[in-house]
């Protein structure tokens, strides 16, 4: 009986001591996590605050440590807006000229290169030379497009403050949608196709003067 007694005391000691390594194991990645988390929290602050100010203030007004309200300001509203288009419309133009550069002949710079030209005088006196056309066309579509445009306006200021972003098509969609004033509405979207026939009419006009000569 003591012998049988001793060996449930070792064994239970034993037991136990495994049992006791099991869980310290189990709970060792818990502690870690932990651990980390709590250094996470430690280390947050800084972009947490970075955050919060820029989501509060602006990232420009941020860096320029104003507090610019671009949108609701009648001198920069119409600027907020076209750097939205620009920077939307962007890679269209590019995708344009990188068709265009990809389409010149090689012969010219290649000939430029062997009489010593520099980078500079090949890319002035031969690439945009011969990439003008593409420029026009890219030119011509953006005036078209900026000059129809209508979302960004809508979406940002609704033609304010102050009617500071009042283009054309917006004062063709609140003639037209919101008054119901429909041949105001009608006579601003003639208005809009002239003007558009016109620059039309002046981009072919520059295409036919550049081939005769």
């Amino acid at each position: 009986m003591v012998r049988s007694s001793s060996a449930t005391r070792i064994y239970g000691r034993s037991s136990g001591s495994v049992m006791c390594q099991n869980t310290c194991s189990r709970l060792a990645p818990s502690i870690d996590a932990a651990s980390t988390g709590s250094e996470g929290s430690e280390r947050r602050p800084a972009s947490s605050s970075f955050q919060q100010k820029a989501a509060t203030t602006g990232v420009i007004n941020f860096f320029i440590q104003l507090h610019v309200v671009w949108l609701g300001r009648s001198d920069t509203a119409l600027l907020s807006v076209a750097v939205v288009n620009i920077w939307q419309n962007a890679p269209y133009v590019a995708i344009l000229l990188l068709a265009g550069l990809r389409s010149l002949p090689h012969e010219p710079i290649e000939a430029a290169r062997i009489d010593g030209a520099s980078r500079l005088q090949m890319f002035w006196h031969i690439t945009l030379p011969l990439l003008r056309p593409y420029l026009l066309v890219a030119l011509l579509l953006r005036m078209i497009f900026e000059f129809r445009s209508f979302d960004n306006v809508y979406v940002m200021t609704s033609g304010g403050p102050a009617n500071a972003t009042m283009v054309v098509s917006m004062y063709t969609y609140l003639a037209s949608f919101v008054r119901f004033d429909l041949s105001l509405g009608a006579a601003a979207s003639w208005m809009m196709l002239l003007i558009s026939l016109v620059m039309c009419g002046c981009f072919i006009a520059l295409v036919r003067r550049r081939d005769a000569t």
